[in-house]
């Protein structure tokens, strides 16, 4: 439509709160053992150097014969690879916490999860999906639940598990889950009337949708759904001018997915 969203989307005021309401994680075990080991690595690296360092000033105060220069060439060569060491299995261990899945098995995989009865039948598969290893069937399961808490206005219940949601979802790098966590949040708070923390929430998973290279049918439905929520925010504060122009943006990328409203 040639419109710059930017123009007219109102910037959120920050609020650290969904920086205290996130639930526990559910870490990837073999790569936070190795964050652990190289940061244990890093801090005996450091004491060492700070202990051989004082040793060379008292050797050299004492004696005034400064160490070879082979010694400490030879010194200067060992902490440089460990170093390297310690940063590379930090960056291979950030590269492991990221899960790839196909869009069909994400499909697969949210279709068991929506066929649960109730919350009890989801809450068994969560744990299931936990035991198996399963990250993103245990954040889909977190997110299926969030929902049925918050159509049974239990909301309090809803946002804990969401936000333990958005934390595993950034924990497995999903930027897919994370932006529909963010806008289930951000629901969540506009029934509640938290309306600034609201459009925060909202406006933090349009930005993603807009930054992702995603082009799937989730990643757009996304987009949609953040400018909604955008929308519905405005119009609640009297807004109509900017929730009148959210919401016609989010029409018109609603017909570019080619499904009935009543999907959305």
């Amino acid at each position: 439509m040639g419109i710059n969203p930017s123009s007219f989307i109102l910037h959120p005021i920050k609020d650290d709160a969904h920086q205290r309401e996130r639930g526990t994680s559910y870490p990837a075990q073999d790569s936070k053992k190795r964050v652990s080991l190289s940061f244990f690595c890093f801090f005996s690296l450091f004491i060492r150097i700070f202990a051989e360092n004082k040793s060379y000033t008292q050797h050299f105060m004492f004696t005034q014969k400064p160490a070879t220069f082979m010694c400490l060439f030879n010194r200067l060569f060992l902490y440089t690879f460990s170093v390297f060491f310690c940063l590379s299995t930090l960056l291979v261990s950030c590269e492991e916490e990221r899960v790839t899945v196909s869009e069909e098995e994400r499909k697969t995989l949210d279709s068991i999860i929506r066929a649960a009865p109730d919350i009890d039948s989801l809450t068994i598969l969560k744990y299931q999906m936990k035991r198996n290893g399963n990250q993103l069937g245990y954040v889909i399961a977190l997110r299926e639940m969030g929902k049925r808490l918050r159509n049974e206005s239990r909301f309090d219940e809803a946002l804990k598990v969401h936000s333990e949601g958005l934390k595993l979802a950034e924990d497995i790098v999903d930027t897919l889950e994370m932006v529909q966590a963010l806008n289930n949040i951000g629901t969540i708070y506009r029934r509640l009337g938290v309306l600034n923390t609201a459009t925060d929430y909202h406006y933090r998973a349009w930005k993603m949708s807009e930054e992702s290279t995603d082009t799937t049918f989730v990643g757009k439905k996304n987009r949609v759904v953040s400018l909604n929520g955008l929308g519905n925010v405005y119009m609640t504060l009297g807004n109509y001018e900017r929730a009148d122009s959210v919401l016609r943006m989010a029409l018109e990328a609603k017909r570019h997915l080619k499904v009935p409203s009543a999907r959305l």
